[in-house]
């Protein structure tokens, strides 16, 4: 929905700048329209992205999660989650990944 809702908004910002530049009006409001458009449609590709490379250890983590009755569990799921992404990226040193908080 993200990127959909990105590219409508380039789409607009753009019309709207040739209009104003045809009338000579100003032309900075369509401008940061569309940079803004720009780095949300980024962000928004970068986090569908992040969700489709770590599926297998999102999957796992949530099924983990499931189970996890206590806070030590909890915190095993947490553990597994993070070495399943390590091995999904060859250049972190194992046991490097921390995550700030539980996702």
């Amino acid at each position: 929905m993200g990127l959909a809702l990105g590219v409508f908004a380039v789409v607009v910002c753009v019309r709207a700048w040739r209009a104003l530049s045809r009338k000579k009006g100003s032309v900075i409001m369509p401008l940061l329209g569309t940079l803004v458009s720009l780095a949300s449609i980024i962000l928004a590709a970068s986090v569908t992205w992040l969700q489709s490379y770590f599926s297998t250890e999102l999957s796992t983590y949530s099924e983990c999660m499931k189970g996890a009755g206590t806070a030590t569990s909890q915190q095993v799921c947490v553990t597994e989650l993070q070495r399943g992404m390590e091995r999904r990226l060859p250049f972190m040193p194992k046991g490097s990944l921390q995550l700030p908080f539980p996702p």
